[in-house]
């Protein structure tokens, strides 16, 4: 579980990385364009979090943020289920609900400070 833990926040990175790749070489600079740059900045971020999150093992605001943003980033993978029925939607799915779960069991084991 501990490995696990570590791999997760590097996956997400890496599936918003992928995410961001997809968007380059800027042929024209739209409004669509920007929220897909954007979406896969989010998803970085996310995998940051979880990565601060596991830095940071005394701190409950990292890790109440934590499970915020991993529960938010999951529902608007399931959103995106209703859009686009890909592989990368439930990598984005499976890689959220663990962090999510992840997160959910460190705040009940967390000592309120």
């Amino acid at each position: 579980m501990k490995i696990l833990k570590k791999i997760v926040p590097a996956l997400i990175m890496l599936l918003g990385l992928i995410h961001l790749s997809f968007a380059f070489p800027l042929n024209n600079l739209d409004i669509d364009t920007l929220i897909f740059i954007g979406a896969g900045l989010a998803i970085v971020f996310a995998g940051v979090i979880n990565l601060i999150a596991l830095m940071s093992p005394h701190s409950i605001v990292i890790k109440l943020a934590s499970l915020v943003c991993n529960a938010i980033m999951l529902a608007l993978f399931v959103i995106g289920t209703s859009m686009l029925m890909e592989l990368q939607i439930f990598a984005g799915i499976l890689l959220f609900l663990i962090s999510t779960l992840f997160a959910i069991a460190d705040l009940s084991t967390s000592k309120a400070v």
